[in-house]
């Protein structure tokens, strides 16, 4: 359709380092990432996020979506995400997050059994691994070392927050469905 693909090394260590070594080869403010395993992205969602810079102290933003059942809140491979009030992610964890302790919400208590109460999802936000980045922002990101708690989650966007950068986290306008597995490209097909 157009577009330029570039092989990367095999080497790098995330999609965001072999994002980051394409673009220091480019003449661009802003960089894109859509990750191959997002196939429902909508170019309304993907303006929403260029839009984003038009604030200069936005350095990164992404996209989160509410969770649709119990199973994925729990499931380490969809990743969770807070955000301040001002819309700035807090953190993102493979776990459940907020603990909303007390708040009626969906509560697991170790002997395998689940209680829900009306609207147990509530306040609980799906990560979608789209990012755009000011290009000094991620060209430094892809300079700096893996952070510990990058590391221990396995989770590239935390070495930003780690080092003191900020992403602003917009709402997504489609349903998200990762495609990791056959199952999921089942249902992103039917989708």
């Amino acid at each position: 359709f157009g577009a330029e693909a570039v092989m990367t090394p095999a080497d790098c260590a995330s999609g965001t380092d072999r994002v980051a070594l394409v673009a220091a080869e480019q003449d661009a403010e802003i960089v894109i990432n859509v990750q191959g395993d997002e196939p429902l992205v909508t170019g309304s969602s993907l303006d929403r996020l260029v839009g984003a810079f038009e604030d200069p102290s936005v350095e990164a933003a992404t996209l989160r979506e509410p969770f649709d059942s119990a199973g994925d809140l729990f499931d380490p491979n969809q990743v969770k995400v807070v955000v301040t009030p001002a819309g700035d992610a807090l953190y993102f964890s493979r776990s459940p997050i907020p603990y909303l302790r007390g708040k009626g919400h969906l509560t697991f208590d170790f002997r395998g059994a689940m209680f829900a109460k009306p609207n147990p999802l509530e306040g609980y936000w799906k990560h979608v691994g789209i990012y755009a980045y000011r290009r000094s922002v991620l060209l430094q990101f892809a300079r700096t070392a893996p952070t510990p708690l990058e590391l221990a989650e396995g989770l590239e966007q935390l070495r930003l927050l780690e080092t003191g950068r900020k992403i602003r986290v917009f709402d997504s306008d489609f349903r998200s469905v990762g495609v990791d597995t056959p199952q999921d490209l089942r249902l992103a097909a039917q989708l």
